[in-house]
């Protein structure tokens, strides 16, 4: 924890200066901005590839264990109607013990935008007179049997294609069950000084 805690602000010094080298840039230099966008994309390196991962590590256990493949364990015989819809209360705690600590997760992960989005309307998981509860009439949509092979998340790499002093696009470069390569493209922005995945990405 306190090796993610110093990366993390490390980055951000590393950002905060180039956000303050770019302030006085002519937006329509478009020499200059190529050069900042260069400039940044040469400090992309082993410390902010390994936030990256870690973005994308978490996104790829949201996806499996708790919003799309799966969801939290819960207790349908406890089942209540809250707002028009039904929800359980979640058993297994050993992932997230609450919801404060799921959204706490949340925000830590993606922009503050894209958990509004993951959480939904209704949410598809929210906290009721102190207790943790899933929405069971929630549907990702997402169709399992229309996707190939599913990705193996444990090992991957990281290729950055774009970063700017607001972003970088990358690609998460892995291989599914067969061993065949797949390149994922996602994006990362600079929320209040750290790297905040831009999507919620469903990544199997």
């Amino acid at each position: 924890m306190k090796k993610a805690i110093t990366l993390f602000l490390a980055a951000a010094v590393i950002l905060s200066s180039f956000s303050l080298a770019s302030c006085g840039k002519n937006n329509s230099d478009e020499t200059t901005t190529n050069a900042i966008d260069n400039a940044f994309l040469n400090y992309i390196g082993d410390g902010e590839k390994a936030m990256l991962s870690t973005l994308v590590q978490a996104n790829a256990k949201l996806v499996t264990e708790v919003f799309t493949l799966s969801h939290l364990t819960v207790d349908q015989t406890k089942a209540i109607t809250i707002n028009g819809a039904k929800y359980a209360p979640v058993t297994d705690t050993s992932i997230f013990a609450s919801y404060s600590v799921l959204e706490e997760m949340l925000l830590a992960n993606y922009t503050k935008e894209t958990v509004e989005k993951i959480i939904g309307n209704p949410p598809v998981y929210l906290e009721h007179e102190g207790v943790f509860y899933y929405n069971l009439d929630y549907d990702s949509g997402y169709n399992k049997s229309g996707k190939r092979y599913p990705l193996k998340w444990d090992t991957f790499e990281i290729s950055v294609v774009k970063a700017t002093d607001k972003s970088v696009d990358f690609l998460a470069i892995l291989h599914d069950a067969h061993g065949v390569e797949v390149h994922f493209p996602m994006t990362a922005v600079i929320e209040n000084g750290n790297f905040r995945l831009a999507d919620f990405y469903v990544v199997n």
